[in-house]
């Protein structure tokens, strides 16, 4: 009989978990500028495809039975918009920072738990024609040459400590390409999550004339940041969220990278950003 017991605890146990009760509407928060490949479209619209952290998030909660609604912001309302709870989720930059409204992963300890984070790169593109050579170091070449650069990325407090020249940028990440096309900066910066993530589109787009230099100028981890109310009411839902970022997003974004190198055979119907 205990035997029979100890069963059917064991299959209501499978069962409650692959069949876990719909958690509702999470309303997660993004940029409302193109940050490609990982943020595509601008305004409050979220299109399709939506950019791979947008796919990321979708999936994440899809495997937790969950409904997303997307609300886009000025990347420099996102922090104010989940501090003051008008989003539930968004992502931040890891660092000291961060008001108490606003929850990260932690260590039992009370430290940042930074592999329940995603480490962000900030990448710069340059002409070709200007033979910078591969070796170069991003943080010395800019502190005599001008970088076009959001002060709203979150790479952007990350810079070195060196005086880097910076133009704060155009309207979007395109409009900074053709102020360097024409050369009134000497160079761009992306935030990208890999590093090779916008080397097919910028190769389409510019065919060979702009480059990736190989070093990063910057880095900084960012999570999947929760307000902390949302966190006290939903602690299960936000703890699974954070250990799918550890445990899945880096296999995950890898396939989805896969995935957009194999559709990129035919660039031409990439949407003009």
């Amino acid at each position: 009989m205990k035997r029979w017991f100890a069963l059917l605890v064991f299959l209501l146990g499978i069962s409650s978990s692959a069949f876990a009760a719909p958690c509702g509407i999470v309303k997660v928060g993004y940029t409302d500028q193109p940050r490609p490949p990982f943020f595509l479209g601008s305004g409050h619209e979220t299109p399709e495809p939506p950019g791979m952290a947008v796919e990321l998030i979708r999936n994440s909660f899809a495997a937790l039975n969950c409904r997303v609604h997307f609300k886009r912001y000025p990347p420099a309302r996102l922090a104010s918009a989940l501090s003051q709870g008008a989003v539930d989720f968004s992502f931040v930059g890891l660092g000291p920072k961060l008001g108490r409204e606003i929850a990260v992963p932690t260590l039992s300890n009370g430290n940042v738990d930074r592999q329940r984070a995603l480490h962000l790169k900030g990448v710069v593109f340059v002409r070709a024609k200007d033979g910078i050579s591969p070796v170069v170091l991003p943080s010395v070449y800019f502190r005599s040459h001008a970088l076009a650069a959001y002060k709203e990325l979150q790479v952007f407090n990350a810079l070195p400590s060196e005086t880097i020249v910076v133009d704060y940028g155009g309207k979007d990440i395109w409009a900074n390409f053709e102020k360097l096309r024409l050369s009134r900066v000497d160079g761009v910066m992306a935030a990208l999550f890999d590093v090779r993530s916008m080397d097919e589109i910028i190769l389409f787009r510019y065919q060979g004339s702009i480059v990736r230099m190989p070093i990063p100028l910057t880095s900084i981890d960012v999570t999947l940041a929760t307000n902390a109310s949302f966190k006290l009411q939903n602690p299960l839902l936000v703890a699974q969220t954070w250990n799918q970022i550890r445990d899945n997003w880096p296999d995950e974004l890898e396939t989805l990278m896969k995935a957009s190198k194999r559709s990129s055979d035919d660039l031409s119907m990439l949407p003009e950003w």
